[in-house]
Protein backbone atom coordinates (compact mmCIF):
# COMPACT_ATOMS: atom_id res chain seq x y z
CA UNK A 1 0.00 0.00 0.00
CA UNK A 2 1.63 3.18 -1.20
CA UNK A 3 0.25 6.66 -1.43
CA UNK A 4 0.37 8.63 -4.66
CA UNK A 5 0.57 12.35 -5.16
CA UNK A 6 -2.44 13.61 -7.10
CA UNK A 7 -1.15 16.01 -9.78
CA UNK A 8 -3.92 18.59 -9.62
CA UNK A 9 -1.80 20.98 -11.64
CA UNK A 10 -2.82 18.85 -14.63
CA UNK A 11 -6.49 18.56 -13.71
CA UNK A 12 -9.09 20.12 -15.98
CA UNK A 13 -12.53 20.90 -14.67
CA UNK A 14 -15.29 19.17 -16.68
CA UNK A 15 -17.43 21.50 -18.73
CA UNK A 16 -20.69 20.23 -17.25
CA UNK A 17 -22.10 18.73 -14.07
CA UNK A 18 -21.04 18.94 -10.42
CA UNK A 19 -18.61 17.04 -8.20
CA UNK A 20 -21.17 14.24 -7.82
CA UNK A 21 -20.98 13.62 -11.58
CA UNK A 22 -17.19 13.64 -11.70
CA UNK A 23 -16.54 10.60 -9.49
CA UNK A 24 -15.14 8.44 -12.35
CA UNK A 25 -12.66 11.21 -13.21
CA UNK A 26 -11.63 11.69 -9.58
CA UNK A 27 -11.29 7.92 -9.09
CA UNK A 28 -9.01 7.48 -12.10
CA UNK A 29 -6.94 10.50 -11.13
CA UNK A 30 -6.51 9.07 -7.62
CA UNK A 31 -5.38 5.66 -8.82
CA UNK A 32 -8.59 4.04 -7.56
CA UNK A 33 -7.41 4.20 -3.95
CA UNK A 34 -8.05 6.33 -0.89
CA UNK A 35 -6.01 9.50 -0.92
CA UNK A 36 -5.51 9.34 2.86
CA UNK A 37 -4.98 5.67 3.79
CA UNK A 38 -4.09 4.26 0.33
CA UNK A 39 -6.50 1.33 0.58
CA UNK A 40 -7.69 0.28 -2.89
CA UNK A 41 -11.18 -0.17 -4.24
CA UNK A 42 -10.74 -3.95 -4.47
CA UNK A 43 -10.31 -4.16 -0.70
CA UNK A 44 -13.31 -2.01 0.08
CA UNK A 45 -16.19 -3.03 -2.15
CA UNK A 46 -15.47 -1.00 -5.26
CA UNK A 47 -16.23 2.51 -6.36
CA UNK A 48 -19.75 2.55 -4.93
CA UNK A 49 -18.27 2.54 -1.43
CA UNK A 50 -15.85 5.39 -2.12
CA UNK A 51 -16.53 9.11 -1.81
CA UNK A 52 -15.58 12.27 -3.64
CA UNK A 53 -13.83 14.05 -0.80
CA UNK A 54 -13.62 17.82 -0.39
CA UNK A 55 -10.11 18.53 0.88
CA UNK A 56 -11.30 21.88 2.21
CA UNK A 57 -14.77 21.06 3.57
CA UNK A 58 -17.62 22.39 1.48
CA UNK A 59 -19.49 23.27 4.68
CA UNK A 60 -16.81 25.93 5.31
CA UNK A 61 -15.55 26.69 1.80
CA UNK A 62 -18.75 26.74 -0.25
CA UNK A 63 -16.98 28.41 -3.16
CA UNK A 64 -14.78 25.29 -3.55
CA UNK A 65 -17.65 22.79 -3.72
CA UNK A 66 -17.13 22.14 -7.42
CA UNK A 67 -13.49 23.19 -7.69
CA UNK A 68 -11.63 20.25 -9.25
CA UNK A 69 -8.40 21.04 -7.37
CA UNK A 70 -10.26 20.55 -4.08
CA UNK A 71 -11.69 17.13 -4.92
CA UNK A 72 -10.06 13.79 -4.10
CA UNK A 73 -11.01 10.11 -3.91
CA UNK A 74 -11.40 8.74 -0.38
CA UNK A 75 -12.65 5.64 1.35
CA UNK A 76 -15.82 6.13 3.42
CA UNK A 77 -14.04 5.56 6.73
CA UNK A 78 -11.33 8.18 6.23
CA UNK A 79 -13.89 10.61 4.85
CA UNK A 80 -16.15 10.05 7.86
CA UNK A 81 -13.31 10.48 10.33
CA UNK A 82 -12.18 13.65 8.56
CA UNK A 83 -15.68 15.06 8.43
CA UNK A 84 -15.73 18.86 8.29
CA UNK A 85 -12.40 19.28 10.06
CA UNK A 86 -9.74 21.54 8.64
CA UNK A 87 -7.65 22.64 11.63
CA UNK A 88 -5.04 24.70 9.80
CA UNK A 89 -3.48 25.48 6.46
CA UNK A 90 -0.52 23.19 5.74
CA UNK A 91 3.02 24.53 6.02
CA UNK A 92 6.06 23.38 4.11
CA UNK A 93 7.82 21.73 7.05
CA UNK A 94 4.63 19.94 8.25
CA UNK A 95 5.10 21.42 11.72
CA UNK A 96 1.42 22.06 12.45
CA UNK A 97 -1.44 19.64 12.93
CA UNK A 98 -3.28 19.68 9.62
CA UNK A 99 -4.02 17.81 6.41
CA UNK A 100 -1.10 18.22 3.98
CA UNK A 101 -2.43 18.89 0.50
CA UNK A 102 -2.35 15.57 -1.43
CA UNK A 103 -1.74 17.53 -4.61
CA UNK A 104 1.50 19.13 -3.45
CA UNK A 105 2.71 16.56 -0.91
CA UNK A 106 3.89 12.99 -1.41
CA UNK A 107 2.28 11.24 1.55
CA UNK A 108 4.87 8.45 1.35
CA UNK A 109 7.38 10.93 2.75
CA UNK A 110 5.21 11.71 5.78
CA UNK A 111 5.23 8.29 7.41
CA UNK A 112 7.43 5.50 8.71
CA UNK A 113 5.93 2.04 8.21
CA UNK A 114 6.73 -1.15 10.09
CA UNK A 115 5.95 -3.56 7.26
CA UNK A 116 5.92 -6.69 9.39
CA UNK A 117 3.45 -5.22 11.89
CA UNK A 118 1.56 -3.05 9.40
CA UNK A 119 1.82 0.01 11.66
CA UNK A 120 2.39 3.55 10.39
CA UNK A 121 3.95 6.36 12.39
CA UNK A 122 4.04 10.02 11.52
CA UNK A 123 7.40 11.66 10.96
CA UNK A 124 6.01 15.16 11.47
CA UNK A 125 3.35 16.96 13.48
CA UNK A 126 1.05 16.99 10.47
CA UNK A 127 1.42 13.29 9.75
CA UNK A 128 1.00 12.37 13.41
CA UNK A 129 -2.23 14.35 13.31
CA UNK A 130 -3.33 12.31 10.29
CA UNK A 131 -2.57 9.01 12.04
CA UNK A 132 -4.70 9.96 15.05
CA UNK A 133 -7.52 11.86 13.35
CA UNK A 134 -8.05 9.35 10.53
CA UNK A 135 -7.21 6.24 12.59
CA UNK A 136 -4.61 5.14 10.06
CA UNK A 137 -3.73 2.18 12.26
CA UNK A 138 -7.26 0.82 12.39
CA UNK A 139 -7.42 -2.99 12.18
CA UNK A 140 -8.38 -3.24 8.50
CA UNK A 141 -5.49 -1.07 7.37
CA UNK A 142 -2.95 -2.82 9.59
CA UNK A 143 -4.05 -6.17 8.21
CA UNK A 144 -4.06 -4.90 4.62
CA UNK A 145 -0.48 -3.64 4.96
CA UNK A 146 0.64 -6.96 6.42
CA UNK A 147 -1.03 -8.82 3.55
CA UNK A 148 0.68 -6.63 0.95
CA UNK A 149 4.03 -7.15 2.70
CA UNK A 150 3.48 -10.91 2.87
CA UNK A 151 2.64 -11.15 -0.82
CA UNK A 152 5.88 -9.31 -1.54
CA UNK A 153 7.64 -12.00 0.48
CA UNK A 154 5.80 -14.65 -1.53
CA UNK A 155 7.16 -13.13 -4.72
CA UNK A 156 10.69 -13.34 -3.32
CA UNK A 157 10.04 -16.85 -2.04
CA UNK A 158 9.59 -18.14 -5.57
CA UNK A 159 13.29 -17.55 -6.09
CA UNK A 160 14.55 -19.41 -3.05
CA UNK A 161 12.04 -22.23 -3.49
CA UNK A 162 13.46 -22.86 -6.96
CA UNK A 163 16.92 -22.82 -5.39
CA UNK A 164 15.71 -25.26 -2.74
CA UNK A 165 14.39 -27.62 -5.39
CA UNK A 166 17.70 -27.57 -7.24
CA UNK A 167 19.68 -28.22 -4.07
CA UNK A 168 17.48 -31.15 -3.08
CA UNK A 169 17.68 -32.64 -6.56
CA UNK A 170 21.44 -32.26 -6.67
CA UNK A 171 21.84 -33.25 -2.98
CA UNK A 172 24.08 -30.21 -2.65
CA UNK A 173 24.46 -28.40 0.67
CA UNK A 174 21.59 -30.03 2.55
CA UNK A 175 21.95 -27.61 5.45
CA UNK A 176 21.19 -24.72 3.12
CA UNK A 177 18.25 -26.65 1.69
CA UNK A 178 16.81 -27.20 5.17
CA UNK A 179 17.18 -23.47 5.92
CA UNK A 180 15.32 -22.54 2.74
CA UNK A 181 12.60 -25.06 3.52
CA UNK A 182 12.18 -23.57 7.01
CA UNK A 183 11.77 -20.08 5.51
CA UNK A 184 9.10 -21.42 3.19
CA UNK A 185 7.24 -23.04 6.09
CA UNK A 186 7.34 -19.84 8.16
CA UNK A 187 5.98 -17.92 5.19
CA UNK A 188 3.11 -20.37 4.75
CA UNK A 189 2.33 -20.04 8.47
CA UNK A 190 2.15 -16.26 8.12
CA UNK A 191 -0.14 -16.53 5.09
CA UNK A 192 -2.48 -18.88 6.96
CA UNK A 193 -2.59 -16.53 9.95
CA UNK A 194 -3.33 -13.50 7.78
CA UNK A 195 -6.04 -15.37 5.92
CA UNK A 196 -7.74 -16.24 9.21
CA UNK A 197 -7.49 -12.66 10.48
CA UNK A 198 -8.77 -11.24 7.19
CA UNK A 199 -12.00 -13.20 7.57
CA UNK A 200 -12.78 -11.87 11.04
CA UNK A 201 -11.20 -8.40 11.26
CA UNK A 202 -13.73 -5.56 11.38
CA UNK A 203 -12.68 -2.43 9.44
CA UNK A 204 -13.61 -0.17 12.38
CA UNK A 205 -15.98 -0.04 15.35
CA UNK A 206 -19.11 2.04 15.82
CA UNK A 207 -17.46 3.84 18.73
CA UNK A 208 -14.64 5.05 16.50
CA UNK A 209 -17.13 6.76 14.21
CA UNK A 210 -18.27 8.86 17.16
Amino acid sequence: MKWIRIPKENAQKPSAGTYKDWKPIIAKEGGYQCVYCAIGEASFGGTRNFHVEHYKPRSIYRELENEISNLFYACPVCNTFKGDSFPAEPVEDHSVGCYPNPSTTDYNELFDIDLSLGIVGGKYTASRYLVVRLHLNRPQLVLERRIVHTYARVKNARTYLRELLNRVILTENKQKAVSLLARACFLLDDIAELNAQERKTRPYTADELR
